[in-house]
């Protein structure tokens, strides 16, 4: 019995040094790593009701990599609200295209389907894409403000 635990514990040992060494591989393949994006999402939506008052509000941040023609994607779903975040990076001609698209149930009733992107070209090192939309109905409002941030590494 003895035995087995020193061999368990002996494999643990290995595992982990393995597992320290892969991270610390990637991280520099990461690192150095130049023909890639990092970006950074926001979004706020705020949903109003018919007198004004804010009843929900909604806030996405994520930052993220993406290498030439990679993709990023998350689904940050809840119970009862789907929810999706895809970005992606294609280079055309020179020019470096970064994609995105965020969805986001809202309310019961209403649902966010954002698409934008930032074009990388001409030398460019950064790009941003920003707006915003509101949508009024007869029971209220929802606005959502939106930026994409794009960096060459």
């Amino acid at each position: 019995m003895f035995y087995s635990k020193k061999l368990w514990l002996s494999l643990s040992l290995i595992i982990a040094v393995i597992g320290s060494v892969l991270l610390s591989q990637a991280d520099t393949v990461r690192a150095g790593k130049d023909n890639g994006v990092f970006c950074v999402m926001d979004v706020v939506v705020e949903s109003r009701n018919s007198t004004g008052t804010v009843i929900g509000t909604e806030q996405y941040h994520q930052e993220f990599d993406l290498e030439e023609g990679g993709i990023y994607s998350e689904d940050f779903s809840t119970r009862t609200r789907f929810k999706f975040f895809d970005a992606s990076s294609q280079k055309t001609n020179g020019e470096n295209q970064i994609s995105i698209s965020w969805f986001a149930d809202v309310t019961v009733f209403n649902s966010v389907d954002l698409n934008t992107s930032v074009i990388l070209g001409n030398g460019q090192k950064s790009g941003v894409s920003t707006g915003n939309n509101t949508v009024y109905t007869s029971s209220g409002s929802t606005k959502t403000i939106y930026t994409l941030n794009c960096t060459e590494n």
